[in-house]
């Protein structure tokens, strides 16, 4: 099972096992965005699209590198940033009922429902995945890079809607921001990268325009511009007169020309994205906010260009050379 929907299931399931009256289909939020799937009706810049678009500029070759981690990481109340941990692939996901028993000291407890426990690192090495968690490069979302930070420790994480392992990570200097991801197995990164979210009501209108789109119910809409490479990413979830769940990807370009680049039907739907500083194929990764409607269950899976669209891994171990020769 892919690893995005294995982490929802381990979260959903711990709860049902800890309230077997009251079945919850939940997983962890983050604590700095709630999920907002309401109807779209924040304000629209009323300026031209073209505006938006800076002179052309040459673009920095593809990044180097063959096997890389891509993902969102969070922050506790105490300030120290943290990504999820997976169990190995030969474990069952119901495992965790059975590996949490190996905790074995009090980290951090808030008087509530959030406890942190410590796990040991012989347990950790012989039951989680920790594959290119020690050495992440940490990012806000206006992608100033904080360094590379150290793996401090291994907890169990208890809180108000379910459990999971998590790693605890040391960045080299104090984060600013409000959100942030990080990326290892790679340390080329696009530094000329730069973008910035855009509401535009003429780019919107003409995506919908472009699937002639008739919701019964919009979800979401929101769009960033990337430079240098004068693009727009567009994210459009819906439903439709017929009652499907619809999620586009859309980008347009410096003509105004619209492409969608991915396309999900009765899934999850994509809520927002941030571009990365990571270029294959001419274009930057992406990580991808994702959930489900009327839920709390999200996450965050990046999405890689092909040659042709955009694919979402579901996945946040990216085998890059996978994607390099573009498809035809």
């Amino acid at each position: 099972m892919k690893k995005l929907l294995l982490l929802i299931i381990i979260i959903s399931a711990c709860q049902q096992s800890q309230k077997p009256s009251a079945p919850v289909k939940q997983a962890p939020k983050e604590p700095e965005r709630a999920l907002s799937l309401s109807l779209q009706e924040g304000p629209v810049e009323p300026i031209g699209p073209i505006e938006i678009f800076s002179q052309e500029m040459p673009l920095p070759d593809d990044s180097k590198g063959t096997r890389i981690l891509l993902d969102q990481v969070r922050l506790f109340e105490t300030g120290e940033p943290y990504v999820r941990v997976e169990l190995q692939d030969n474990f069952d996901w119901k495992a965790i009922d059975s590996l949490k028993k190996y905790a074995d000291s009090v980290v951090y407890q808030d008087g509530h429902e959030t406890v942190r426990t410590r796990y040991p690192w012989s347990r950790a090495r012989e039951y989680l995945d920790l594959e290119l968690l020690d050495g992440i490069t940490i990012f806000n979302y206006e992608h100033k890079n904080f360094g590379d930070s150290k793996l401090k420790r291994i907890e169990f994480l208890e809180h108000m809607l379910g459990h999971e392992f998590v790693a605890v990570l040391g960045p080299r200097e104090k984060l600013t921001g409000e959100k942030f991801y990080g990326i290892n197995g790679i340390n080329d990164f696009v530094n000329a990268l730069s973008s910035r979210v855009i509401n535009q009501s003429e780019i919107q209108n003409s995506v919908k325009k472009y699937i002639k789109a008739n919701p019964k119910h919009e979800w979401h809409i929101s769009g960033s511009i990337a430079y240098p490479y004068n693009l727009v990413h567009t994210v459009y979830s819906f439903v439709t007169n017929e009652g499907d769940e619809k999620s586009y990807l859309f980008e347009t370009n410096s003509g105004l020309s619209n492409k969608v680049m991915s396309e999900l039907t009765n899934d999850y739907i994509i809520l927002d994205l941030t571009h990365v500083p990571v270029q294959i194929n001419s274009r930057p990764l992406l990580l991808l906010w994702v959930g489900y409607p009327e839920t709390d269950i999200e996450g965050h899976t990046p999405a890689i260009f092909n040659g042709v669209n955009y694919e979402i891994t579901n996945s946040r171990i990216l085998e890059l050379n996978k994607f390099r020769n573009p498809k035809k």
